[in-house]
């Protein structure tokens, strides 16, 4: 009853006689006698499974993987859900990507994508590591990180440097910030690499980059 919440099917030497019998004078002696096995039995379950959960909680922390997200990265999500007529096996493990919108704690973070958004734990998220970067996508982190910039948040990432002009660069309108910048070859206007997703070496081999505006020109 402790164990399952319910009865189990037991021999029958357990359930109706035993070669060991308890004398009890009267009712009162038994119930408190009921009641002395049953706190020990409620005892020795607690230490059981103290020991249980430090065991477990052992094991999950020696395959702890902690990522600190911030608001603008990219990730994708691990991929539950299951159509029917389509084998789990052939489904994609991971669906996405997405942008991180906002983090609500080290462990809650809310994603978004085209449709919407929803708030996902860390342990489903993974970081987004693609060379092609869907242009939707690009556009929504950097509306994110724009929107972050005027709260506050990420503010340093555009910090104006000292001794350097009141001109605005990128579709964030920030400052130079001394990172690395692009030229888009139909316009020369500057761009921030990190608010279009453009690492260096990406940049450093790119023969021709047409900024965002231009493309949809």
């Amino acid at each position: 009853m402790l164990m399952l919440g319910r009865e189990v099917t037991t021999p029958l030497t357990l359930m109706h006689a035993t070669k060991e019998k308890r004398q009890c004078s009267d009712a009162p002696g038994y119930v408190g006698e009921l009641v002395e096995r049953m706190e020990k039995a409620h005892t020795c379950a607690r230490q059981h499974l103290q020991q249980q959960q430090q065991r477990q909680k052992r094991d999950y922390d020696a395959k702890l993987f902690e990522k600190q997200y911030i608001r603008g990265d990219m990730v994708y999500e691990i991929n539950s859900n299951r159509k029917a007529g389509i084998s789990k096996k052939l489904a994609p493990v991971w669906r996405g990507p997405f942008v991180i919108e906002e983090v609500i704690s080290p462990i809650l973070l809310r994603v978004a994508d085209r449709k919407g958004s929803r708030v996902v734990h860390h342990d489903r998220l993974k970081p987004c590591h693609d060379r092609l970067i869907p242009f939707w996508l690009r556009r929504k982190r950097n509306s994110i990180l724009k929107s972050g910039c005027a709260d506050g948040v990420n503010a340093d990432r555009f910090i104006q440097p000292e001794g350097s002009t009141d001109m605005k660069y990128c579709i964030c309108q920030g400052p130079d910030d001394g990172r690395m910048v692009i030229t888009c070859d139909y316009c020369d206007s500057w761009y921030h690499c990190h608010c279009l997703a453009i690492t260096p070496e990406e940049a450093q081999q790119m023969d021709i980059f047409i900024c965002p505006n231009c493309k949809d020109k």
